[in-house]
């Protein structure tokens, strides 16, 4: 729920006014103060305290958004995961020359995308014929073949001949990325991918009927230095790893921020209060206020899904998507005798 980060603010002299005009210490029985003697070595200060306490809150808001709307919807967690060839048979005549170039591949969600996905990237692998320093890889949102947004850039350092393995674990909430490595300095191998449905499109490790609009489009890829000319074809150059697509709520959430606000402000409360109740520091507020903490705590999580519950209610998702299994609702039929 990165969409959510500092969503809710906190309160202080010269602090920045958040979007949702809400503030943590604005609740009952939640002050600066509090958070200050509350926190561990770790965390120094208030700020600490409410870094940690957002970072523990966002996670169980994404679960509780998820096991609501899992009563109405079963949702594809993982909607697609591919496995990119990384075997390599030594094709030398098949090779292609260092270049001023990106090369790898292309992840196309198609036109029947579904808004719950994101494109996710989980390794990257490169085979090399020579040991390089260091390797450039880039992701790009694909507008067309000559514009692109870029969205990350990573590094490899001290790659060695042969396979070397790059962990991304990274969500892109877009439909198409073109995912390369700068050729400028690399020999690039041979590696196409799998042939399926007369497309040069990798099959899938999930199960999908013959020519579902559900699955993505996945290509080898070049483009010039600067992006453009991106080219789409059956050879990686040697750009390997795992990329699929996964399903989540949060886009339909971080479209209705405002509405799911108040739930958000009382769900942070509850995280703090349980940060106060286990904290290690001994003072009035992890002692003699205690039982007021574990009340307030109580107080806020009921307040948050009952705040949630009204949102969530009026949210309807449309009768097909690829990012659920079956949308059909549970119905009580009247048989007549």
């Amino acid at each position: 729920m990165q969409c959510l980060q500092d969503y809710i603010g906190i309160r202080y002299p010269g602090s920045t006014a958040p979007d949702s005009g809400l503030y943590i210490n604005d609740l009952p029985g939640v002050s600066l103060k509090e958070m200050e003697h509350i926190a561990n070595q770790e965390q120094i200060t208030f700020s600490g305290v409410w870094k940690s306490v957002q970072s523990r809150s966002l996670k169980k808001f994404d679960t509780a958004i998820i096991s609501y709307f899992s009563k109405r919807y079963q949702l594809r967690r993982v909607h697609e995961s591919i496995q990119l060839p990384n075997s390599y048979l030594g094709e030398v005549e098949n090779q292609t020359a260092a270049s001023a170039q990106w090369r790898g591949i292309t992840y196309d969600l198609g036109y029947h995308a579904s808004p719950l996905a994101n494109i996710h990237i989980e390794t990257l692998q490169i085979y090399l014929l020579a040991p390089q320093a260091t390797v450039i890889f880039k992701v790009w949102e694909v507008i067309d073949s000559d514009n692109a947004n870029l969205l990350d850039t990573f590094t490899l350092s001290g790659g060695v001949t042969g396979w070397n393995t790059l962990k991304v674990n990274k969500d892109y909430n877009v439909w198409k990325i073109f995912v390369a490595y700068d050729a400028t300095s690399i020999d690039s191998v041979w590696l196409p991918l799998n042939r399926a449905y007369d497309m040069f499109n990798q099959q899938s490790l999930m199960q999908w009927p013959v020519n579902s609009p559900c699955q993505a489009w996945l290509f080898g890829a070049y483009s010039n230095e600067s992006y453009g000319g991106l080219m789409e074809l059956n050879n990686t150059y040697g750009l390997s790893g795992q990329i699929g697509t996964n399903c989540g709520f949060e886009n339909v959430v971080c479209a209705n921020k405002q509405m799911v606000a108040n739930a958000l402000l009382y769900a942070h409360g509850a995280e703090l209060m349980i940060e106060r109740i286990f904290s290690d520091r001994l003072n009035k507020y992890t002692t003699i206020d205690l039982k007021r903490a574990q009340e307030l705590q109580k107080y806020f999580a009921q307040t948050a899904a009952e705040e949630l519950a009204a949102v969530l209610d009026g949210i309807n998702m449309v009768t097909w998507d690829c990012c659920i299994d079956c949308n059909d609702q549970v119905q009580l039929v009247h048989q007549l005798p």
